[in-house]
């Protein structure tokens, strides 16, 4: 089924302009994905298409070789999330239409793409990560649209959260394919502004179909074309239609979203520092000179150590007698084992003691304290990388310890319980970024929710990065997750150093 997709790839860039759909960061180069610009996707681009000649790039000031130009390959498959609209606003006979026409596409798609499945509800669920068209469209049979409310702005950032977090065992290529009436009635406080501002950075571009009569009415107008500004600033594109022509129009909409071409940028002189800088491209039509841009960060994630295993035991191999100024006490590596040993055993024994005291002089208060969320601290393990795990008698006011290694700051020792801890470029904030021009004032803050440690942004304008990812909701820190806040990197220990 791929060849029905390379025949639509196959034509150059349309004459109407140039759209950055999407970038990828494949270190050390960038690959560009570059779509046509018309505002509404189109049959054909082959018409009046325009011969593309001399690309050229610049990240900031930094001009960028190209290394290639070509159309993309759709072989290669893509990563596609498809956000279904499961409000009871859609009506049921136009949502088994929609489902018919979703399995009818998966059925189409290159056998190398894999996909996803969100339903758009009160609630935004991920019912299906990446996996095999096949798998999805069972899923897809099983939906109903009996939700009271659509949280579709939500959606769209979630979908966007997916795609970030998307392995590079996926295919580079990544969609977001949106299928609604239209209507974002959710009490949750996701707005169109926040949506648009978050997929200015986005991984994915959407591409929406708005189900709807001929005439919607005034309410769902507006909120049509809110969700056509969300595609199109996303670098992808929008259509309406009605039940009769979802199939026709969703095949469009697919066609448009495969149709690009893919530009191989040499980023190897790239500064990945975290800075928002604007990508340009540039090329010679037959009409003149069509230019694009978009906002782009880059940052550089340095994996954390992995543990190391204890050193081996040396193998005994045959030689001459030791001798008696060999022995063990006379050996400086014995030696000083012997006396950690020592020191080892002798604080297991201060702590026996302490815990046997505390033990049977307040068995109810600190029986209380550590059970207070639910957990019995016999059940977890040392591995445990939670707040829980963390977690002891005297934290129940002060907070769980924390240690903070912040950029030009040196390790910070805090507190964190349920109250914000705040990271900003203020004074006034609990962890202050003085002098990071990138960081808002109220930046972003970890607090304690539960058995995990979390982290969130608060409206900051260059956004709050977790291991390289932009988050659009409160995460779970790991040990060892890197927070980027501005241009400052934060890593995260839990427990005191």
């Amino acid at each position: 089924m791929a060849v029905l997709f390379a025949a639509v790839t196959a034509h150059p860039v349309c004459a109407a302009g140039l759209q950055i759909s999407q970038v990828a960061d494949v270190s050390p180069d960038l690959a560009v994905f570059l779509s046509e610009s018309s505002p509404y996707p189109t049959r054909t681009s082959s018409a009046n298409a325009a011969a593309v000649q001399s690309p050229a790039a610049a990240l900031g000031s930094l001009a960028l070789p190209v290394k290639s130009l070509a159309p993309w390959d759709s072989a290669t498959g893509v990563s596609l999330m498809i956000t279904l609209d499961v409000s009871a606003s859609i009506g049921k006979p136009n949502f088994d239409t929609v489902k018919r026409h979703v399995v009818a596409l998966l059925a189409k798609l290159p056998p190398s793409s894999r996909v996803a499945l969100i339903a758009i509800g009160k609630d935004v669920r991920v019912v299906r990560r990446f996996g095999l068209p096949s798998d999805i469209a069972s899923a897809v049979d099983g939906l109903v649209p009996d939700s009271p409310e659509t949280a579709l702005y939500e959606a769209v950032l979630a979908a966007q959260d997916l795609a970030a977090r998307a392995g590079p065992s996926l295919p580079l290529r990544r969609l977001v394919l949106v299928l609604t009436d239209g209507i974002d009635d959710s009490r949750k406080g996701f707005s169109r502004e926040e949506a648009l501002r978050k997929i200015a950075e986005g991984d994915a571009p959407v591409f929406a179909l708005a189900l709807s009569p001929a005439k919607p009415p005034a309410a769902q107008l507006d909120a049509i074309k809110s969700l056509a500004q969300i595609a199109r600033t996303s670098g992808g594109a929008f259509v309406q239609s009605t039940a009769a022509e979802a199939g026709d129009n969703l095949w469009v909409l697919m066609s448009q979203a495969m149709a690009t071409q893919l530009l191989t940028l040499d980023c190897s002189a790239c500064v990945r520092d975290g800075v928002v800088r604007t990508l340009q491209v540039s090329m010679q039509q037959r009409e003149g000179v069509a230019t694009t841009s978009r906002e782009l960060r880059l940052t550089a994630i340095v994996p954390p150590t992995p543990p190391q295993p204890p050193p081996l035991a040396p193998v005994a191999s045959e030689g001459p007698p030791i001798s008696e100024s060999s022995v063990w006490w006379q050996q400086p590596k014995s030696w000083m084992w012997l006396v950690a040993l020592a020191c080892v055993l002798a604080a297991a024994s201060v702590g026996v003691s302490v815990h046997y005291r505390h033990a049977q002089h307040e068995p109810q208060k600190e029986d209380v304290a550590v059970r207070r969320d639910g957990l019995d601290p016999a059940a977890m393990g040392d591995e445990s990388l939670t707040c829980a795990a963390i977690y002891s008698a005297a934290d129940a006011k002060s907070g769980h310890p924390v240690t903070l290694d912040v950029a030009g700051q040196g390790r910070l020792q805090i507190r964190v319980g349920q109250s914000d801890v705040v990271f900003g470029r203020s004074k006034s904030a609990d962890v202050a970024m003085v002098g990071d021009t990138e960081a808002s004032s109220k930046h972003a803050a970890l607090y304690c929710h539960k058995d995990a440690l979390m982290v969130r942004d608060l409206g900051s304008a260059n956004g709050t990065y977790l291991n390289g990812t932009r988050i659009v909701r409160p995460e779970p820190i790991q040990d060892r997750d890197l927070v980027l806040v501005g241009r400052t990197e934060v890593r995260v220990y839990l427990g005191a150093s």
